[in-house]
C-alpha cells in the first residue's frame, strides 16, 4: 500500500515537472505558439 502511494505521489510530481519542461522548452523554443502554455 505504501509502495503504490509513493509511486503516485512520484508519478504525479514527475508529471508537473514535465508539464513545466515542456512549457518553458515550448516557450523558449518557439515564440510562434504561445497561448498553449501560459506560464
Amino acid at each position: 500500500m505504501n509502495n503504490s502511494s509513493k509511486n503516485m505521489k512520484f508519478t504525479l510530481i514527475e508529471l508537473l515537472v514535465v508539464i513545466a519542461i515542456i512549457a518553458i522548452l515550448g516557450h523558449n523554443w518557439s515564440g510562434n505558439s504561445k497561448g498553449i502554455f501560459e506560464i
